[in-house]
């Protein structure tokens, strides 16, 4: 049964994500907090590590779209805004747990 995470980017984690940082980009910051994460990396695909698993899910599409304006942007000037989405409907299978 897939587990569905609804994932919260707040403002603190755009203000402390690294733009082109596929560990501390916001999205990052946001799915390690929820999901109390050891590491995520964030870019076609999401990697989720939690002690010895590793779980591998397909990039929703308004992620990519605030990733490439948070990368982007001159942040002082145009920062994205806050958002939610919902991780897990699409993991990828074939991929090792």
């Amino acid at each position: 049964m897939m587990m569905l995470h609804h994932i919260r980017v707040t403002q603190r984690d755009i203000n402390r994500g690294v733009q082109g940082d596929s560990f501390q980009c916001p999205v990052a910051l946001a799915i390690k907090r929820a999901l109390k994460a050891a590491a995520v990396w964030v870019r076609e695909v999401i990697i989720v590590t939690k002690g010895r698993s590793r779980q591998t899910y397909a990039t929703p599409p308004e992620v990519e779209g605030f990733l490439e304006s948070f990368d982007s942007a001159i942040l002082e000037f145009e920062s994205p805004r806050p958002f939610s989405f919902t991780l897990g409907a699409s993991q990828l299978p074939g991929v090792k747990q």
